[in-house]
């Protein structure tokens, strides 16, 4: 009597073969698995080609780029596709997309960005796709093309913009409000009449009551255009469609994640908002409160042009709103930002947040939450994923008060981790660190106060993902920085027993611990790091 090998018995039973292809995150993976053999390859394929992403570039003939993945047998497998094209090749890439849509039955997620949109290609995507549940649109920066154009035309710059009248958008966009039960909606960098965009929303949100992730933002041509007729409907435009949203009579939506870009404010009134949503369902949100400029660094919009305080009421993000928030992000951390963070109270909502900014300093960086100050008496907090600068010894003041005054102090690398460290409590589950870097005698790049934070691992107790960001490193080859960084994830690896992710620079990896105590690293590809918390949540993008 033969006997099967396991490995052919595994094989023959198509349930294992897809209970192991769901749990592979990376494509490369999929791609060699599917290669073993002909059971392995009917299995692994729909997973391999669940998701596409497709930049098409910005050369002329953009649509020919496009015929490998239009004439692809497995576009019937793909249910995320995201595209990436160029304004200048629109009508192409419209086509294609209109051809590929109706081999594609089990779409049910697109990304389009950097082209205008046909209304032929949006239709076809309704009628061939009906399991469509997230729809995300980037409209090109028209901003940036009409200054190019208009200089080209005349020779020279001129700073009014290239198209003062606030236009209609084109009838193509009319058939976005025919999409319904989606899940997902993100508009992206609209432009155009914002009294039109805001009643398409309010269709577009009517038609789908379940909801659950809406991001929104205003182009900087369309408040450039508007501020140069002498209108700024864009500082109350989220407010609006909120009031907008209640009069159609529509319920409060229940929305889980909240992205407000460019010029999308939530009021100081938490009554407007829980006029578009439920608070209390609320896990994640972003706050764009930078100020607008356009392509040659003229400010257009000015968020803080009234001192301390922008225009958005953070205080509704609160415990007391929001019970349930996991992740918050703002795009610069202001004084109203640190204001709010600083007067939680509920210590175990403090706990259960992840915080990010795109931008800190200045005197307002997130470390001053760690420490107590006796304007806030509920610091020190401690968060759930956090972001410190120890490059520098950053210039703080407590509380308002100008540079010079009686607060005015510096805080140092090691008094920050020493902050960090002290009555944690197991809170902290993901860090992101900046660190300066140097040669040593011989030449070899390394990084500064990497011991800072070796020490400071293993009174983590729950720190499970790390990341650390190299500044000013641009001068040195590829090689160089690729031992320094590899040199250090093994060490901090070695260092912190909780650790499951690391990330030094450019490169991640998984954490395998061996019996004896030693560690292994695994480098992670873009699909499997996209899985890991820390990685996608965090957006700090230290200037330095």
């Amino acid at each position: 009597m033969t006997t099967m090998a396991a490995s052919t018995r595994f094989a023959g039973i198509a349930e294992m073969l897809l209970f192991l292809m769901e749990r592979v995150a990376s494509r490369k993976q999929l791609a060699k698995l599917r290669r073993v053999n002909k059971a392995f390859e009917m299995a692994a394929t729909p997973f391999l080609f669940r998701e596409v992403y497709y930049d098409v570039g910005a050369v002329y003939n953009a649509h020919l780029k496009f015929d490998c993945l239009k004439e692809s047998p497995h576009l019937c497998h793909v249910r995320k596709l995201a595209v990436k094209g160029s304004w200048s090749n629109w009508e192409g890439c419209n086509d294609v997309l209109q051809q590929m849509f109706p081999r594609m039955a089990q779409l049910e997620s697109v990304e389009i960005s950097g082209f205008l949109i046909s209304r032929a290609m949006l239709g076809t995507l309704q009628e061939s796709c009906p399991r469509i549940k997230s729809m995300s649109i980037c409209f090109p920066d028209l901003d940036y093309d009409l200054y190019e154009v208009k200089t080209l035309e005349i020779g020279y710059y001129d700073p009014t913009p290239a198209q003062p009248e606030v236009h209609q958008p084109p009838d193509a966009v009319n058939s976005l409000a025919d999409f319904t039960h989606l899940e997902e909606l993100s508009l992206e960098n609209f432009h155009g009449d914002l009294d039109w965009w805001r009643a398409t929303i309010v269709k577009m949100l009517n038609n789908s009551p379940r909801l659950k992730k809406l991001s929104l933002s205003i182009s900087t041509a369309t408040i450039n255009s508007y501020r140069y007729n002498g209108q700024s409907p864009y500082w109350s435009f989220f407010e609006d469609l909120c009031y907008g949203y209640a009069q159609s009579g529509a319920e409060p939506l229940s929305l889980e994640s909240l992205h407000c870009g460019r010029s999308i404010f939530p009021s100081d009134d938490p009554d407007c908002l829980k006029m578009l949503t439920e608070l209390t369902q609320l896990k994640q949100v972003y706050i764009d409160n930078g100020e607008v400029i356009d392509f040659v660094a003229k400010p257009l919009m000015m968020t803080y042009s009234l001192g301390n305080e922008s225009p958005v009421g953070f205080e509704q993000f609160g415990p007391e709103y929001c019970p349930h928030l996991r992740r918050f992000s703002v795009f610069e951390y202001q004084s109203d930002v640190q204001s709010f963070f600083a007067t939680i109270s509920d210590e175990s909502f403090s706990r259960q947040l992840a915080i990010s900014c795109e931008s800190q300093g200045m005197g307002y960086e997130l470390d001053s939450l760690l420490r107590p100050c006796p304007d806030y008496p509920a610091l020190p907090l401690h968060f759930r994923m956090l972001e410190l600068d120890l490059f520098r010894d950053p210039e703080v003041f407590d509380g308002n008060n100008e540079a010079g005054g009686d607060d005015y102090h510096t805080i140092s690398a090691v008094d920050i981790m020493e902050h960090l460290t002290g009555n944690d409590n197991g809170a902290l589950e993901g860090l992101v660190v900046l660190l300066p870097w140097e040669e040593d005698s011989n030449g070899r790049c390394q990084l500064q106060r990497l011991e800072l934070v070796e020490q400071a691992l293993p009174r983590l107790q729950r720190l499970t993902q790390l990341a650390v960001t190299v500044a000013k490193c641009h001068q040195k080859t590829h090689k160089e920085l690729e031992d320094m960084v590899t040199s250090a994830a093994e060490q901090l690896a070695a260092a912190g027993p909780t650790l499951h992710y690391i990330k030094v620079h450019w490169k991640r990896w998984q954490i395998w611990r061996n019996r004896d105590g030693t560690v292994r690293l695994d480098e992670l590809d873009e699909d499997e790091a996209r899985h890991v918390e820390l990685f996608s949540h965090s957006i700090w993008a230290p200037d330095y």
